[in-house]
């Protein structure tokens, strides 16, 4: 369906089954031979692992799952796609709110958050020593409508939304699109090593 949809907008798009973990050398060489290109203008990254436990019960194997999905993933795929990017070629990766939060519960997940933050950074000052004018950057989603909610997700969601200063309402998945396609545009070339909240000010840094 996603290929679909990009195909129908005019664009070309090519999918791969892979492990987001270990495959990062194998997803790049695809994407070259898709497309007949030596180069890569535009690195996503966009890890997806949640992880709800207080210290006293995170098993190591939970443990290291967020940080193998979160943190582990991105800076190898950063690694593997570094010796392709093209001048002036743009990176973003993605954290999230749990990296700057004290919730209860929430210390794996936000460790790993943090730690896509931090990568961001120094990538940006290692990059920029190639001299091609790539940036690096990042987008700190904060909780997001995606239609599947069930009912106590809801409530949650509503809950979350009351009090948030750009609106009281949850964010959505074009709210974050949008960031990301700015800091992949030419508009955004003198932006590099930041993490921008995309959460309607709900918090703040």
């Amino acid at each position: 369906a996603v290929i679909a949809s990009v195909e129908a907008a005019g664009s070309s798009a090519t999918a791969i089954q892979a492990d987001p973990v270990k495959d990062h050398d194998r997803v790049v060489r695809h994407v070259l031979k898709a497309f007949q290109v030596s180069h890569i203008d535009i690195l996503i990254n966009g890890p997806g692992a949640e992880l709800a436990a207080p210290l006293e019960t995170t098993s190591p194997e939970a443990f290291d799952r967020v940080f193998e999905s979160n943190a582990r993933a991105v800076f190898f795929m950063m690694k593997a796609v570094r010796p392709y990017l093209a001048r002036e070629a743009r990176v973003v990766n993605l954290s999230g709110s749990a990296a700057r939060g004290d919730d209860v519960g929430s210390m794996a997940l936000a460790g790993s958050r943090a730690a896509v933050e931090a990568f961001t950074r120094v990538a940006a000052r290692e990059f920029g020593e190639m001299g091609r004018g790539i940036t690096v950057n990042c987008v700190s989603p904060g909780m997001v409508k995606d239609g599947d909610e069930d009912g106590a997700s809801e409530d949650l969601g509503l809950e979350t939304a009351r009090g948030t200063p750009a609106g009281e309402r949850l964010g959505n998945v074009d709210d974050i699109a949008d960031v990301v396609a700015f800091l992949v545009s030419e508009g955004a070339r003198w932006v590099t090593g930041a993490v921008v909240p995309v959460n309607g000010g709900r918090m703040m840094f």
